[in-house]
């Protein structure tokens, strides 16, 4: 395994902790949460969301022009439905199926 994809992966593994320990810890997640269960739940989706993300972007970032399309329309599918609903799950669903669709039709058009 190359050092790189090492250290990537604890920095990442690491934020995902920090995302995920001092909501519960420090009670800095929503009020209304009254249990330290609800409270773990609530602080999974940002860290699933921000590692996924890295995840998903670091071998795309060496292509150019028209290979980071797909990339692109991805994040404004996930940006702007979760700005207009307020939603993780259709914010995730619209994001991939924007994707995929870009994807799609940049394989069918060449």
């Amino acid at each position: 395994m190359r050092a790189e994809l090492l250290t990537l992966a604890l920095i990442v593994g690491a934020f995902t902790w920090v995302f995920r320990f001092f909501p519960i810890q420090f009670g800095l997640g929503r009020k209304a949460q009254a249990t330290r269960l609800g409270a773990f739940f609530g602080a999974i989706a940002p860290s699933a969301i921000a590692t996924l993300f890295i995840a998903s972007i670091l071998p795309l970032l060496g292509h150019d022009g028209v290979k980071n399309l797909p990339l692109l329309g991805g994040i404004a599918g996930v940006v702007g439905i979760y700005w207009w609903k307020n939603s993780t799950i259709y914010a995730t669903v619209a994001g991939a199926a924007t994707f995929g669709l870009i994807f799609g039709l940049i394989d069918f058009m060449h």
